[in-house]
């Protein structure tokens, strides 16, 4: 039992780590278990390790704009006007990216990372923008042949 309450706390602490990277997705879910555990307090129960994690989160959140920080900002769904992407979907991006930057290159195609990427953003449907920076943040063209010689 103790393992896995070790194992949620660990969990919890990841959340607010993806919180910490952009993860805006993380950063409702955090806010959601946060809710409950507010509710639970006010219920009088006293909150778990796990949750205790996420009330931490919203008291740091919630020191932060008292100090004048944006409230977006602070929970964690600040975008700053930038495209954001899953770490899940820039998996994906990369992979797909590389592939189609070598069937061009077999066609004999000049340019064959420009044009991959262009490719993938509108086949995925993606900003052009969203697939260069996942791109470039996975290393590019070197990272992507490195990969595929091991």
């Amino acid at each position: 039992m103790a393992n896995e309450n070790h194992d949620l706390v660990e969990m919890a602490r990841q959340q607010v780590r993806l919180i910490e990277n952009g993860n805006i997705p993380a950063a409702a879910r955090v806010a959601e278990y946060a809710a409950q555990a507010i509710r639970g307090v006010l219920s009088s129960q006293l909150p778990d390790s796990e949750r205790c994690v996420y009330l931490e989160f919203v008291a740091g959140a919630l020191d932060a704009i008292s100090q004048g920080i944006d409230a977006r900002k602070a929970f964690g769904v600040w975008t700053n006007s930038r495209p954001q992407v899953s770490p899940d979907r820039e998996a994906v991006i990369i992979l797909a990216v590389g592939l189609e930057m070598e069937r061009l290159r077999q066609s004999g195609i000049d340019s064959p990372v420009t044009q991959a990427i262009s490719r993938v953003a509108r086949r995925l449907k993606l900003n052009l923008s969203i697939v260069q920076a996942a791109w470039k943040k996975a290393g590019g063209e070197d990272a992507w042949t490195a990969a595929r010689a091991e």
